[in-house]
C-alpha cells in the first residue's frame, strides 16, 4: 500500500456496524493534521463503500451503506437499519484482471422538511437508477419512485444516466443531484419530489465544461447552485462551478490546485468558505486522502488549503448539528468492511 495506514479499530463485523455507545468515547484517528486542534473520531464502522452523510431534523446521522444495500440511522451512538434491501452493483469492471470493483448501492440521501427520506436507489443499470421517496422505515420495495433518465444523446454505449449522487435541497420540494453516465454528456438533474419525476436539468458539456464526474451540489443560495466536479481518475482537475438556476448557466468556475479527485463538500457553519474532501481515487487501491478549506474568490483558482492528509479514501461529508464534521470512508480497503464514518472537530 502505497500511503501511510490510517488507524482504525480492530473490531470490525461483517454486514453489521459497531458504533459508539452514548457513554463511550470512541478511539481516536490519526489523519494527519497539518497543525495542532482538530481531533477525529470513529463514529460508525463496519461499513461497504460508505457514500453520503446527512442529519435529520432531530440531529440523527444519517448513513448510506451503500456496498450493503441500506441506508442508517444513528440513535443515542447506535447505528441501526433504516431501510435495508436496495439492489447492488458492481461499478467498475478491471480491463486488466476482469475484476469486479466498487459495489454500490443506495448513494445519497436527504432528509426533506415533512420527514421523507429520498434515497438514491443506484444499484441498477444506468437509465434504471432513480430517487425513491420513504415515509418511514421499512425495505427498498416500500418506496414511491422516480423514473428513470435514458440516453439523452442517443451515442452507442450511452446507457443512460445513473449513480445519481450529491443531493442537495432546493425550493419548492426539489432536490437536485448529480447524474452519471456517457461522458459525451455531464448532467445536473433535478427532481419533483411530489411528482416524483427526475429530469435532465443542465448539461456541463453543453456550457462549456469539459471536466467530467459531478459529484457534490450545495445550494449557495435561492439563485445559485454549486457543483462540484472530481474530473478523471488521479489527474488534477477537479472543478466548482457556480451554476445560475434562472438561467440554468453557469457563472463562474474555479480550479482546485492541490486536489486530485474531489468528491464532497459542505459549508463550514456560518461561513462560505467550504470543507472538501480529496478521494485521490484509483481503481486497485484506496490511497491517503485530503481535507481541504477551500475558498471562493475572483480569481480562475480558488484558494485551497490542506488541513489533514491521512484521510483513507473520502467519499461525502457534512457538518453535523454539533459542528463536527462528518466524512464517509471508504477504510484500507473497498469491497469489504473497513468503511466508516469519522467526526472531525476543532476546525
Amino acid at each position: 500500500m502505497k500511503s501511510p495506514a490510517l488507524l482504525l479499530p480492530l473490531a470490525l463485523i461483517a454486514l453489521a456496524c459497531s458504533g459508539p455507545e452514548a457513554d463511550e468515547k470512541s478511539p481516536a484517528v490519526d489523519l494527519g493534521f497539518a497543525a495542532e486542534g482538530p481531533q477525529a473520531e470513529i463514529v460508525v464502522d463496519g461499513l461497504m463503500n460508505p457514500s453520503g452523510v446527512t442529519f435529520d431534523a432531530k440531529g440523527r446521522l444519517t448513513v448510506c451503506d451503500s456496498g450493503h444495500g441500506r441506508v442508517l440511522v444513528v440513535e443515542n451512538g447506535k447505528p441501526k437499519d433504516w431501510l435495508t434491501g436496495f439492489d447492488t452493483e458492481y461499478w467498475k469492471i478491471d480491463a486488466k484482471t476482469g475484476d469486479e470493483r466498487f459495489k454500490l448501492g443506495p448513494l445519497n440521501a436527504i432528509w426533506m422538511p415533512n420527514g421523507q427520506l429520498v434515497v438514491s436507489d443506484s444499484g441498477k443499470k444506468d437509465g434504471e437508477d432513480r430517487l425513491g421517496v420513504f415515509d418511514g422505515s421499512g425495505a427498498a420495495d416500500q418506496g414511491k419512485y422516480t423514473n428513470g433518465v435514458a440516453s439523452t444523446t442517443g451515442a452507442e454505449g450511452d446507457l443512460g444516466e445513473g449513480n445519481p449522487t450529491g443531493f442537495a435541497l432546493g425550493k419548492g420540494g426539489v432536490v437536485w443531484a448529480c447524474g452519471q453516465g456517457t461522458d459525451a454528456k455531464t448532467w445536473i438533474l433535478r427532481c419533483d419530489v411530489d411528482r416524483r419525476t427526475l429530469e435532465p436539468w443542465a448539461s456541463s458539456d453543453d456550457e462549456g465544461i469539459a471536466i467530467n464526474s459531478p459529484m457534490q451540489i450545495l445550494a449557495e443560495d435561492d439563485q445559485h447552485l454549486l457543483v462540484l466536479y472530481s474530473g478523471a481518475g488521479g489527474k488534477d482537475d477537479g472543478l466548482i462551478a457556480r451554476w445560475n438556476i434562472a438561467s440554468r448557466k453557469p457563472v463562474k468556475t474555479w480550479t482546485l490546485p492541490g486536489l486530485t479527485d474531489p468528491m464532497g463538500m459542505a459549508f463550514f457553519p456560518g461561513s462560505k468558505a467550504l470543507a472538501v474532501v480529496d478521494n485521490n481515487w484509483a481503481l486497485t487501491e484506496v490511497k491517503s486522502g485530503r481535507l481541504a478549506r477551500v475558498t471562493l474568490g475572483d480569481g480562475e483558482a480558488a484558494d485551497v488549503k490542506v488541513l489533514a492528509t491521512k484521510l483513507r479514501g473520502p467519499v461525502a461529508c457534512c457538518f453535523g448539528p454539533d459542528e463536527r464534521l462528518y466524512v464517509a470512508q471508504l477504510g484500507a480497503k473497498f469491497d469489504s468492511t473497513e468503511g466508516s464514518v469519522i467526526a472531525i472537530s476543532g476546525l
